[in-house]
């Protein structure tokens, strides 16, 4: 017990002496702090002004500056003069914008001064260089990414092709299949027409040749119609011939009776007249037959064309299925391969373009601040068109100022 006691106190003292030394009062500030707190704002004063990422103009000033370039190159050729579009046309520019009352008025009204437009616009022209040429520079870079994400596109519209059973359609494909279709309808209506104008044509003269064969064969028959027509023919011709042979015309004098045809060459006669009309009614009929057939296929490939058109996605027949199956994956396979071609260029390009950069850094950093060049590369394509050039940094033609 007597132990414990003691330990017990010792911790009790060790406490109470930690508890006064945390507890003491702190010193007051002297002189020293107060004095470094006031040269602290001078230090920040003389340090010199910096832009965002260490820029030598802000991005602020880069948008006014293109924006009063807009209306300085407009008034300038507006009173006659020739732009050009390099950084010595712009020092050109700049020394008459400030004796110009037309390019001042249109730098006031752009809210910016002529000294500060001159200014921010020489900077602005250092880092254009660069920037201009990197542009350019990254031109098979960038057409190198197009062909790629075309690729992509379309291995992806293949491959939804194959899943789905169904073509996988642009918008200009879509209106070219519907276009196609809607000719194909027209056409085929046509052709339709025309057949079923054949086939009327045929079924009058069928018709006609029925009736014929019918009368002849019915004058065979029964010495009706037919056979009495040949023999009034007859008996019209010996009437005829009688003046001419000096006898009288009504054969009252004559001493035999009135010739007649004979009953077995009329009779030939019909069954010749029947004979050649079934050959006709046969032949016609056959054209006939051609000609409906011909008529119902074409407005049957109408039909199908018109629903074509309705429904462009959807594959006319088995024979179209089975080709755009064949042809999707024939496009898969090409995609997979032209891809691969494609990101092993970019990596060669993008590496190409990188080397490049690092061996002429040190005349990139001497002509324009990195953060200038990065700034403007922004805006490229505004800053050109400002001075009327393309985004390639070519001018522009006269018509598509």
């Amino acid at each position: 017990m007597r132990h414990r006691s003691l330990v017990f106190a010792v911790c009790v003292i060790v406490g109470v002496t930690s508890c006064k030394r945390s507890q003491s009062p702190r010193k007051a500030p002297d002189e020293h702090a107060d004095q470094a707190a006031a040269v602290q704002p001078a230090v920040a004063q003389a340090l010199p002004a910096t832009r965002p990422g260490a820029g030598s103009f802000s991005h602020l000033q880069l948008l006014r500056f293109i924006r009063a370039s807009r209306q300085v190159v407009a008034t300038a050729e507006a009173s006659g003069r020739t732009i050009e579009p390099l950084p010595e046309g712009f020092t050109a520019l700049a020394q008459a914008a400030r004796i110009d009352p037309a390019i001042k008025a249109a730098l006031a009204a752009a809210h910016m001064s002529a000294d500060e437009w001159a200014d921010v616009g020489e900077k602005a022209w250092r880092a254009w260089g660069v920037a201009q040429v990197d542009y350019n520079a990254e031109a098979p870079l960038r057409q190198n990414a197009a062909d790629l994400a075309a690729a992509r596109h379309r291995l992806a519209s293949a491959e939804a092709a194959v899943k789905s059973g169904f073509p996988i359609l642009s918008e200009e494909e879509r209106t070219q299949r519907i276009t196609k279709a809607q000719d194909e309808a027209t056409t085929a209506m046509d052709r339709a027409t025309t057949w079923s104008e054949s086939a009327q044509r045929l079924r009058t003269q069928i018709a006609e040749a029925e009736a014929s064969a019918a009368e002849a064969e019915g004058g065979t028959a029964t010495g009706g119609t037919a056979t009495g027509r040949a023999a009034q023919q007859g008996q019209d011709d010996a009437q005829g011939a009688a003046p001419a042979a000096g006898l009288p015309a009504d054969g009252a004098s004559g001493s035999g009776s009135t010739p007649q045809a004979d009953p077995a060459v009329t009779t030939a006669a019909q069954e010749q007249t029947a004979q050649a009309a079934r050959v006709a009614i046969a032949s016609w009929s056959q054209e006939l037959t051609v000609a409906e057939r011909n008529q119902q296929d074409e407005q049957e490939h109408a039909q199908r064309a018109s629903l074509a058109a309705e429904h462009p996605d959807l594959p006319r027949d088995d024979v179209e299925r089975m080709d755009m199956m064949r042809q999707a994956t024939l496009a898969i396979e090409q995609s997979k391969a032209d891809i691969q071609k494609r990101e092993e260029e970019s990596k060669l390009l993008s590496a190409w373009l990188q080397e490049e950069r690092r061996v002429s850094a040190a005349e990139r950093q001497k002509a324009a601040p990195p953060a200038d060049v990065n700034l403007l590369r922004r805006h490229l394509a505004e800053f050109n068109d400002a001075w009327g050039m393309t985004v390639e940094g070519r001018p522009k033609p006269p018509e598509q100022k």
